[in-house]
C-alpha cells in the first residue's frame, strides 16, 4: 500500500506569503549594503559621480563616489521630472534615451512628495514595492495555471533584480507592470493590460515588445482568418500610443525624439554576444567574468527549458515576447555586453518572458530546472552587490 501524502499547507498556496518572503529579503539586503559597503548612507545608492559645478546643495543626502552609474540619471529626474534638459541640475543626462524612461523616477517623485532629501529613500522604496508586487503577481499568475504560488518566485527571483535594487535602477517597477499586464491578460481584462502596459513602456521602451507580440499575433489571426482587424486586436496599440506621446513631449520640451538615440545599443545580430562570451572563457578567474557567464547560462537554460517545455500551452504572444526579447539580447552591442552582462540586468525582459511561459507548462520537471538555473547566479549578484558599490 502507497503512503499517503501529506496535504500541502494551506499557507504555502498564498501568494501574499510569498510576497513577504522577498519583502523581508529586500529589506534585509537594503540593510545589510547600507552597513556594509554604503558607508550608512542610503544616498550612496545613487552610485552619483562627481559634479564640481553643480551648485552646493544639489543632491542633499546623496554623497558622491568615484565614478558615476545609470542610477544617477534615475535621481536626476526625480529630483525634477519635469524638466527634461539633457544638462541640468548638476547632472548631465548624457544620452537621450534617459528622457523616456520616465516611469520609476515620476513614481520616486511622487512617493518623496517632490522633497528632494526624500528621493534617495523613495527610489530604494519604489524598488522593494516593485519586487515584492512582482513576487505577489508571479504568485497570482502561478495560481492561475494551477501552480502553486511559490513557483511565482521563478520570476523574483532574478539576479538582475539585485543590481537594481542596489543602485537604483527601474527594472523592478517594469517587470511589476509587465507581471500585472499579464496576469490581466490572463484574467481577460484588456484595459486594465493596456494601462499596465503604458506604465511599463514608459518605465523602460523595451517593455514595448509584449504588445509588438500581441500585434503580431493578432495580424497572423486576422491573415489566417481571412479578415479584417477589429478594434479588440488593436487595443495594444494604445500602449505605444502613448509612449509615442511621451516622444512628441520630450522633443518639444528638448528638440529631439529620445529613441533616436538608441543606436549605440545595438549591433549586428549574435557578434557582440558571441566577442564577449568567449573573452570571459579565457579569463573566467575573474568574479564579473564567471558571473556574466553564470548570467548567460542561467538565461539559455530559461531559454530552451520555456521553448521544450511550453511552447503547446503558453500563450502565443507570451512566446512572440520571449522571442523577441531573446533576439533583441543577441543584438545588442559589444558596450553592452561588455558592460551590463555582470549585473544581468540586461537579460530581466528575456527571463520573465521565459519563466512566464515555464509556468504554464505541465512537467513539474521544467519548473525545479528553471529554478536551479536561477538560483546559482541570484547568489552571485547578491554577493556582488554586497561588496560592490
Amino acid at each position: 500500500m502507497l503512503p499517503l501524502r501529506r496535504p500541502v499547507p494551506s499557507w504555502t498556496r498564498s501568494a501574499g506569503v510569498w510576497a513577504l518572503l522577498v519583502l523581508l529579503a529586500c529589506l534585509t539586503f537594503v540593510a545589510l549594503r547600507i552597513a556594509w559597503v554604503a558607508d550608512g548612507s542610503i544616498g550612496r545608492f545613487v552610485v552619483l559621480g562627481t559634479h564640481p559645478n553643480a551648485p552646493a546643495g544639489s543632491f542633499p543626502g546623496v554623497p558622491p563616489t568615484a565614478g558615476p552609474y545609470d542610477g544617477e540619471f534615475y535621481y536626476r529626474l526625480a529630483l525634477h521630472p519635469f524638466d527634461l534638459r539633457l544638462d541640468a541640475h548638476g547632472i548631465d543626462l548624457g544620452r537621450r534615451l534617459r528622457q523616456q524612461r520616465i516611469g520609476y523616477p515620476l513614481a520616486a517623485w511622487a512617493v518623496s512628495l517632490g522633497r528632494p532629501r526624500l528621493v534617495p529613500y523613495a527610489l530604494v522604496a519604489v524598488n522593494i514595492a516593485s519586487l515584492t508586487l512582482v513576487a505577489w503577481l508571479g504568485g497570482l499568475l502561478a495560481r492561475s495555471y494551477r501552480r502553486t504560488a511559490a513557483w511565482g518566485l521563478l520570476v523574483a527571483g532574478f539576479g538582475g533584480f539585485v543590481t537594481s535594487l542596489g543602485r537604483d535602477l527601474s527594472e523592478p517597477l517594469t517587470a511589476a507592470l509587465l507581471l500585472a499586464a499579464l496576469l490581466a491578460l490572463r484574467r481577460e481584462r484588456p484595459l486594465a493590460a493596456a494601462v499596465a502596459l503604458t506604465g511599463a513602456a514608459l518605465t523602460r521602451e523595451t517593455a514595448l515588445l509584449l504588445p509588438a507580440a500581441m500585434l503580431l499575433c493578432a495580424a497572423w489571426r486576422c491573415a489566417r482568418q481571412r479578415r479584417l482587424p477589429r478594434p479588440a486586436d488593436a487595443w495594444p496599440l494604445l500602449p505605444v500610443a502613448v509612449w509615442l506621446a511621451w516622444q512628441c513631449c520630450v522633443k518639444l520640451a528638448y528638440g529631439a525624439f529620445p529613441v533616436t538615440d538608441e543606436s549605440g545599443n545595438t549591433g549586428r545580430p549574435f557578434v557582440a554576444a558571441a566577442h564577449a562570451v568567449a573573452g570571459w572563457v579565457r579569463t573566467p578567474s575573474l568574479p564579473g567574468h564567471t558571473l556574466s557567464l553564470l548570467g548567460v547560462a542561467s538565461l539559455a537554460v530559461v531559454v530552451v527549458t520555456a521553448v521544450v517545455a511550453g511552447r503547446r500551452t503558453a500563450p502565443p504572444y507570451v512566446l512572440v515576447a520571449l522571442a523577441l526579447a531573446t533576439v533583441l539580447v543577441l543584438s545588442l552591442s559589444s558596450d553592452v555586453w561588455n558592460g551590463d552582462p555582470a549585473e544581468l540586468r540586461t537579460f530581466t525582459d528575456v527571463h520573465l518572458f521565459g519563466t512566464a511561459v515555464i509556468l504554464t507548462a505541465r512537467s513539474p520537471a521544467a519548473r525545479w530546472v528553471a529554478a536551479v538555473a536561477t538560483v546559482v547566479p541570484w547568489l552571485g549578484t547578491v554577493h556582488h552587490g554586497l561588496h560592490l558599490l
